[in-house]
């Protein structure tokens, strides 16, 4: 039997070894850890109720995490009926204001007034400036 020395290993074979033991050691620890988990050495009366209270806070946090989930999709659907609201009323201006401009057109106007009696004035509009104000306020 030939004995062999750490340095006598090529890198090759000791990468081998080592993944071999590292392989054996997770089967273990895993195994280990569902008989511990199964076998109650971790659910023990003792250990739960040392975690009972972080287990609580765990849980308030995913029922605050699930109210702000909901709360956060009814204020994005009330943003989106917003949004089409403020479209309609913006249809409702631009109809409204177009239907002004075309109502309060002179001959719109005339003849809208003339079975009142009213007649169409042929007088150009008159502007009247007040220079009373511009020697006050320095304008000339």
């Amino acid at each position: 039997m030939k004995v062999m020395f750490a340095n006598d290993i090529d890198s090759g074979q000791q990468n081998n070894i080592k993944f071999a033991v590292g392989a054996k050691k997770r089967r273990y620890s895993l195994n280990n850890f569902f008989f511990a988990f199964f076998g109650g050495g971790m659910l023990s009366s003792d250990r739960f109720l040392k975690w009972f209270p972080f287990l609580i806070y765990l849980v308030f946090l995913g029922m605050l995490y699930i109210t702000n989930t909901f709360i956060a999709e009814d204020m994005s659907a009330e943003i989106v009926k917003t949004k089409e609201l403020i479209q309609v009323y913006h249809y409702e201006y631009s109809a409204n204001a177009s239907r002004i401009v075309e109502l309060s057109k002179r001959t719109s106007l005339g003849e809208r007034l003339a079975p009142k009696g009213i007649a169409d004035s042929e007088e150009s509009v008159r502007i009247f400036v007040n220079d009373y104000f511009d020697d006050i306020i320095g304008k000339e």
